[in-house]
């Protein structure tokens, strides 16, 4: 996204999010928070259990405390801090998974977040997980943590599913955003405009180093030439596309 509308992503009318400070758990590899800290916000702690990624995360956030650490058994102590964000794991409702939802150890990092939330009181909140949320056992999962995080009215709560293709990301990826502003702050939250423009992969690939490609033997060739332009494996006779994916032929989802 781009800065103002990260920026307006957050609180309506609000003079001082550059003085905001954020705290942002399950990093992965940083994505969220160097998305905020173009936003003109100040990434305080990073939490991530992935070793790797706590690396990336040095690199790239050096004024930031970085901690490798599972978040079921954080102890963050008494922070201060503005705001709380996470990308909790989605494989656990992902349409491309088996969609275990809450009865998966990674579905249930979502309900440690709320506690997190709870514990802390940021003054604002931001999740973002997969769209197969909004429709893992008929909507009831999303609905049963939309109660938790609007238990005791200590938060004013909006979520939306979005497309970074409609904010300047040459690529069509939805995911759902559930935001919380805490009650006795006198702000309302607005989900950003979508752009009139969508980028295309030729509007960003620019400045590439020229490359013949992959050069495929004759046999993966006549293959390749069965895919029509902007087609995929799925244009593909099915029993090609056996012998390619094996076993993973009958996995169902994304394959």
């Amino acid at each position: 996204m781009e800065d103002n509308v990260t920026i307006k992503l957050f609180l309506k009318n609000s003079d001082n999010y550059k003085k905001m400070n954020f705290i942002e758990v399950c990093a992965g590899a940083g994505g969220m928070s160097t998305g905020f800290e173009k936003a003109g916000m100040n990434a305080k702690l990073l939490v991530e259990i992935d070793k790797v990624c706590c690396e990336t995360l040095s690199a790239n956030h050096r004024k930031a405390t970085i901690i490798q650490e599972d978040i079921t058994t954080l102890d963050l102590g008494n922070p201060i801090f503005d705001v709380l964000i996470g990308g909790v794991p989605c494989q656990s409702f992902s349409q491309a998974g088996k969609r275990g939802g809450l009865g998966d150890s990674r579905g249930n990092l979502i309900l440690t977040f709320i506690d997190i939330v709870f514990k802390l009181l940021p003054k604002v909140f931001v999740i973002e997980n997969v769209v197969g949320l909004t429709t893992h056992n008929g909507g009831e999962t999303l609905k049963f943590i939309l109660e938790k995080l609007n238990a005791g009215k200590k938060y004013k709560v909006y979520n939306k599913i979005l497309n970074a293709n409609d904010y300047g990301v040459a690529q069509k990826r939805k995911r759902l955003f559930i935001v919380g502003v805490r009650a006795d702050i006198n702000r309302e939250y607005e989900f950003p405009v979508p752009h009139n423009y969508k980028p295309v992969l030729r509007d960003v690939l620019q400045d590439v180093p020229n490359s013949e490609g992959v050069v495929y033997n004759e046999e993966k060739r006549k293959i390749m030439d069965l895919v029509p332009p902007g087609g995929c494996w799925v244009d593909l006779p099915e029993d090609i596309q056996k012998l390619y994916m094996k076993k993973s032929f009958l996995s169902g989802g994304g394959k």
